[in-house]
C-alpha cells in the first residue's frame, strides 16, 4: 500500500475537489450552456469516483499480498521482534480473507512462520552456546564458537547486531584459552 498510497491520495483529492470546483462554477457562471456543462461534468466525475475508488482501494487480500512481498526483504534485515509484529499484521489480514483466498495465501504465510520459528530456535541456541562458551575443553570451546558463527550468519542483520558483542566475547575467551594452552605447553617443554 505504501507504493500506491500517494497516487490514491492524489486521485482522491482530484476526485473530490474537481467536482466541487465544477459545482461552484455552476453557481457562479451566467451562461446557461457553461452552467449545464459544469454541472454535467461534476456529476460525471462524482459517479466515476464512486465507481473507481472502491475498486482501487486496497482490500485485505491486496494488503496481505503487498506485505508478503515486502516481508521477503525484511527477513534479512529486521530484528526478531519486528518480524513477529509484521507477521501478526499479516495474519490479521489473512483472517479477513474469504476461504478461497485463504487457501492461496496459506502456503506463503506458513513459510514465513517457519522462517520466524527458525530464527527463534537459532536465537535460543545462541543463548545456550553463549552461556557455555568458556566451559569444557579447548576443542569443545572451538566447536561451540564455530557453531555460534554459523548460526550468527543465518540471522537477520539487526539480530546480528544484537548478538555481535556476545560473539566477540566468545572469541576473546577462546583466544585467551588458546594463548594459555600454548604458554602451558611451552612451559612443559621448557621443563623437559
Amino acid at each position: 500500500m505504501s507504493q500506491r498510497f500517494p497516487s490514491l491520495v492524489i486521485l482522491l483529492a482530484i476526485g473530490l475537489f474537481v467536482p466541487l470546483l465544477l459545482l461552484m462554477a455552476y453557481f457562479v457562471l451566467d451562461n446557461p450552456i457553461l452552467r449545464m456543462l459544469s454541472l454535467a461534468l461534476a456529476v460525471a466525475l462524482t459517479l466515476l469516483d464512486f465507481l473507481y475508488f472502491p475498486a482501487k482501494w486496497p482490500s485485505s487480500s491486496h494488503r496481505l499480498a503487498s506485505r508478503l512481498d515486502h516481508f521477503q526483504t525484511l527477513l534479512f534485515t529486521e530484528s526478531l521482534a519486528s518480524l513477529k509484529q509484521e507477521y501478526e499484521k499479516m495474519y490479521q489480514h489473512y483472517e479477513k480473507l474469504s476461504e478461497r483466498r485463504k487457501e492461496k495465501c496459506y502456503g506463503p504465510l506458513l513459510q514465513i512462520r517457519g522462517r520466524i520459528e527458525d530464527i527463534i530456535h537459532s536465537v535460543k541456541r545462541l543463548e545456550v552456546l553463549a552461556q557455555q562458551v568458556n566451559q569444557g575443553t579447548l576443542q569443545g570451546q572451538q566447536q561451540r564458537y564455530a557453531e555460534m558463527g554459523e548460526i550468527y550468519q543465518r540471522l537477520p542483520r539487526k539480530e546480528q547486531k544484537q548478538w555481535y558483542p556476545q560473539l566477540r566475547q566468545a572469541l576473546e575467551i577462546l583466544e585467551k584459552g588458546v594463548s594459555e594452552e600454548m604458554s602451558h605447553n611451552s612451559f612443559k617443554q621448557d621443563q623437559s
